[in-house]
């Protein structure tokens, strides 16, 4: 006997709604497991070409041009490109650029919309070598290891740099930036070459140039470089940058010294009208020089500065300073040693330049003579067009002169040169031969002393001029 079909329960409220939770458990379920297939999927191999595509086109069209291996997404970083290169193409000779990672950051707010705006990119393990070859020389390479960055997209088409290290030829180097219209960095178009301009130094040659002599350079530890720079893309003048660079011993075929600091700061303002300014400082502790002169001191203190008003030739200004501590020579020392010195163009006649120059030292000594204080300053104004000195004056004084002949309180000397006529309107005779250079010219000496001592005589004052 067959046996009756069993009864079908009846579809009551309480059983459509158990099977259709049970439906959406399931699709639930699925959609988890292809979400987490999904992202072990582009964790391990690589997002889809449908993410990659706008990405990529996204960095090239604020110019850059990256060649990875695969294009990943990882949790709390998002988009991590591997295996960077970059490359110049068509030329064995020429800078490769490879980074071990770049984390790519992208806008949330678009993101939701389905749009890959980049806001940033990041950096990580970079290196950078460039075999540099110049003309009957040997090759030199730059390397850059240790490389980490971030760059920073933000609104208004500005770029900011918050830090880049890098160890560039065992230098160890800092370097943060900010530029407007970025943009215009890559679709600036090339300058023009004029025929009457005279060629100059390619930058390869120049990086030569700068690898060689820095090859010489020898420091005990590695020095700290930082670099600070702000600028307009789309303008050719409008810079402030800031450089730090400290060194606790190093070493030159020129001399060494320890605890060596430099510091330089450059203002280029926007405009044709703005003044342009740098600022430089350079102090040093125990100097010791190599050259001929063989010149030693306790401390170095070096300022100087420059301005310049506009383009044209002589509209500018500059002062510096020298300062040394303890100095020594093969011929004399000082125990303070200051010069000074400064060069601007003469208010009433930009197209002459004044320059003065003043030292002061203090107990001088030589094998020859000593001396408790010296003071000598002395100016000249030249025509740069014409090449000519138009006028000269020097003074000196010196407190306390003592030699093995004779002693004084006090010596001043002065001498002023001036045009007294244009040249080839002298009246001088011809058999003056070579003195006849100087016809043109006033000449004015003065010599003073002051308590004259020596073995032979004594002499309250003297004073002699002619």
């Amino acid at each position: 006997m067959s046996q009756p079909k069993p009864e079908r329960k009846p579809w009551t409220v309480w059983r459509v709604c158990r099977v259709g939770f049970r439906c959406v458990r399931i699709v639930a379920w699925l959609l988890v497991l292809a979400v987490l297939v999904a992202f072990i999927w582009f964790n391990q191999v690589g997002v889809p070409g449908f993410v990659k595509r706008p990405v990529l086109a996204e960095l090239k069209a604020r110019g850059f041009n990256l060649e990875f291996q695969r294009l990943r997404w990882l949790w709390f970083r998002g988009l991590v490109a591997e295996g960077i290169s970059v490359e110049k193409s068509g030329e064995t000779a020429g800078p490769l650029f490879t980074a071990a990672e770049a984390e790519v950051s992208l806008d949330h707010e678009a993101l939701r919309n389905f749009q890959f705006l980049v806001r940033g990119v990041a950096l990580r393990q970079g290196e950078l070598t460039w075999t540099v070859v110049s003309s009957n020389r040997p090759p030199r390479t730059l390397t850059v290891t240790h490389l980490a960055t971030s760059l920073r997209f933000l609104p208004d088409d500005v770029w900011e740099l918050p830090q880049l290290t890098a160890t560039v030829q065992g230098l160890q180097m800092k370097v943060s930036a900010i530029v407007t219209n970025a943009t215009a960095l890559h679709q600036r178009p090339p300058k023009p070459a004029t025929p009457a301009a005279q060629p100059k130094l390619g930058a390869e040659a120049i990086l030569h140039q700068v690898l060689t002599e820095l090859a010489r350079v020898q420091f005990a530890s590695p020095p700290e470089i930082e670099l600070t720079l702000r600028g307009d893309a789309k303008l050719e003048r409008g810079l402030q940058a800031d450089l730090k660079v400290k060194a606790s011993d190093v070493r030159t075929p020129w001399g060494g010294g320890r605890n060596a600091s430099f510091t330089a700061k450059i203002l280029q303002p926007p405009g044709t009208n703005g003044t342009v300014s740098a600022d430089f400082r350079l102090e040093a502790e125990r100097l010791r020089t190599t050259t001929n002169l063989n010149v030693s001191a306790e401390r170095l203190l070096l300022t100087a500065r420059l301005n310049r008003q506009s383009a044209r030739t002589n509209d500018w200004d500059a002062a510096w300073e020298v300062t040394l501590r303890d100095g020594k020579s093969p011929w004399a020392e000082a125990a303070t040693l200051r010069l000074t010195g400064q060069t601007a163009p003469r208010p009433l006649s930009p197209d002459e330049l004044r320059a003065s120059l003043t030292l002061h030292a203090t107990a001088l000594k030589s094998e020859w003579a000593q001396l408790a204080e010296c003071r000598v300053s002395g100016h000249t104004t030249f025509a740069t067009a014409r090449k000519e000195l138009l006028a000269a004056d020097v003074e000196a004084q010196l407190t306390a002169p003592t030699t093995q002949w004779a002693e004084a309180k006090q010596l001043k000397l002065s001498a002023t040169v001036s045009r007294a006529a244009l040249p080839g309107r002298t009246n001088a005779p011809t058999h003056w031969g070579f003195w006849t250079n100087l016809a043109p010219w006033q000449i004015e000496t003065s010599v003073a002393l002051d308590g004259v001592k020596s073995e032979l005589k004594s002499v309250a004052l003297a004073q002699l001029r002619f």
